[in-house]
């Protein structure tokens, strides 16, 4: 029943306002969620785009450096190309005392004017020297082991020399020199031919480090940029936070105006349900009187189905575990069998094999006993197998329930000299494997049962594909039997096969008809309907099917 109302007539309900008041801090919460996921991702943005120009800086200011490196590098090539050159005497250029064993180091002009030797390294100092004042540009020719002391290297470009023989090609960081910011690259000099006229006298071979040359590149310049890049990008996200907030707060004031409609409409909407609730709940009163009386009608017809079905379900549980035990304790034997007993048997047939192999020309007797034996082993390891195949068959698994059934028949046909007629369907697909399993056993208990006790000279067996069920018979010309009678001798082991195959028959859902009489022979029909859905359970190590309904 409805709780009655305590407000009174026209005014809102205490669940109308709350339920605006929670609409209203709804809208409230999604403009402040909005505007924080909008300000992560401009926050992010920038702080991303002011990494990659912090990058960018740097590796402009590397670029500089090796583009000032490859140039002194032609430089000296050029030089070094031309064994040296000869520049003239100035206050700045002195002829070097590190080649004063030439005897060619200091020559005159016909002019009278005096030129002097200029090697690489020289050539090098002294651009070193003009790029510092006019650019910034600091560079240094050092060695690990220097001619000139004013070429020792500094902790880094020891740390960077001491990089270059381990096999390092290139080292740069930032550093400061001189109280400003530099980015310092440095790359090693390799000794090369003209270079030992110098150096050979300190141990060097050609192709060996002798030392680097750095080049450090004055960072103000570029941080200058940077620094113009850097307002830029945050002008550009600040204005986009701003068009952010804009467009969040427009959305969200069109959002409150759109919820207000909808509030109204709703309104309209709970008048009308609680007029037609009125209408629903009168009737529905009338019609729970009535429904209380086909309850109470229904209650002892229920509890017969529940108790009918719990003794169903109580058998068939019963039944499933038995087979469960069945079938595992088929296994263990069958691999017993195959595996201790029959290879024991293969292993003493080798042996005795081997031994009558050994016997001499004149112990033909005992070469006679041994093939007898031979034979007989032949005859246990058969009986052995087959017996094996009997309780698990192997072609059941790896082929399929069609070829398990032909070699069924092939082999009752072969033991029991028996005529046996087989017409079989291929039924491997769509037929659960365990539904197989319980086919295959009944089957193999019906021919078992005509091998035993029918003395039948023919026998059929059809597996046939019909419209809504599958069905299998077995049938043979022997003796027959009683069937009233045979049900009621459970003791004996005719009467416990057929009670086998009906239990065997109930796990399919499917009806099992055995007809017999005295002298015309047997026949087992077992019928499986293959339109349900089935639902698996596990007998041995595979899951037996139920079906539904």
């Amino acid at each position: 029943m409805r709780e009655p109302n305590s407000f009174q007539k026209g005014s809102p309900p205490l669940r109308t306002l709350q339920e605006k008041r929670n609409r209203f801090l709804g809208a409230k919460h999604q403009f402040w969620v909005l505007l924080l996921a909008g300000t992560i991702i401009i926050v992010g943005s920038l702080v991303w785009n002011l990494a990659q120009e912090n990058y960018g800086t740097l590796e402009n200011a590397r670029i500089q450096a090796r583009i000032a490196y490859e140039k002194d590098m032609v430089y000296r090539s050029w030089n070094a190309g031309h064994g040296t050159v000869y520049v003239p005497v100035t206050e700045e250029t002195q002829p070097d005392p590190y080649l004063s064993d030439l005897p060619e180091r200091d020559i005159k002009t016909p002019s009278g004017r005096l030129l002097t030797l200029m090697h690489p390294p020289y050539m090098s100092r002294q651009a070193y020297e003009l790029a510092e004042k006019e650019s910034g540009v600091y560079g240094h020719l050092t060695s690990l082991k220097p001619l000139r002391s004013e070429n020792a290297p500094t902790l880094w470009e020891t740390a960077a020399l001491q990089a270059f023989e381990r096999g390092e090609k290139e080292i740069s960081s930032l550093e400061q020199i001189k109280g400003r910011d530099y980015l310092s690259l440095m790359r090693p000099l390799i000794i090369e031919k003209p270079c030992l006229k110098c150096h050979a006298e300190q141990g060097y071979r050609e192709g060996q480090v002798r030392g680097g040359i750095r080049v450090s590149i004055p960072m103000a310049p570029l941080h200058a940029v940077q620094h113009s890049h850097i307002l830029h990008f945050s002008i550009a996200h600040g204005l986009i936070w701003l068009l952010g907030l804009a467009g969040i707060s427009f959305w969200t004031q069109r959002l409150r105006q759109s919820e207000k409609r909808r509030q109204w409409a709703e309104e309209e909407v709970r008048r009308q349900n609680e007029q037609l609730e009125h209408s629903v709940q009168e009737r529905t009163a009338d019609l729970e009187k009535a429904n209380e009386q086909l309850l109470q009608d229904n209650l002892e017809r229920k509890g017969a189905e529940e108790a009918l079905r719990d003794s169903e379900a109580q058998l068939q549980e019963l039944l499933r575990q038995r087979l469960k035990v069945q079938e595992t304790e088929r296994r263990r034997i069958c691999r017993e069998l195959h595996d201790e007993l029959g290879g024991g048997l293969a292993v003493f047939k080798l042996r005795l094999n081997s031994m009558a192999k050994g016997l001499h020309q004149d112990q033909g007797k005992l070469k006679e006993e041994c093939g007898d034996t031979l034979k007989y082993l032949d005859g246990m390891i058969d009986s052995v197998y087959r017996i094996s195949r009997d309780l698990s068959p192997y072609l059941l698994e790896d082929l399929g329930l069609s070829a398990a059934l032909t070699w069924l028949t092939d082999h009752f046909r072969k033991n029991y000299n028996a005529t046996v007629n087989v017409n079989i369907a291929d039924i491997d697909l769509g037929l659960p494997r365990d539904d197989q399993i319980i086919i295959y056993r009944i089957v193999q208990e019906a021919l078992t049962n005509i091998g035993k006790h029918a003395q039948a000279k023919n026998v059929s067996v059809a597996v046939e594909k019909k419209e809504h069920a599958l069905e299998v018979i077995v049938q043979d010309d022997g003796k027959g039997f009683n069937t009233a009678s045979a049900g009621q001798e459970e003791k004996k082991e005719f009467g416990l096969g057929l009670r086998t195959i009906r239990e065997r028959a109930r796990l399919l859902k499917g009806p099992v008809d055995i007809w017999s009489r005295e002298g015309q022979g047997t026949r087992v029909t077992l019928s499986i309907p293959v339109e349900e859905g089935i639902h698996h359970e596990k007998i041995g190590n595979s899951p037996i099917p139920h079906r539904a309904g």
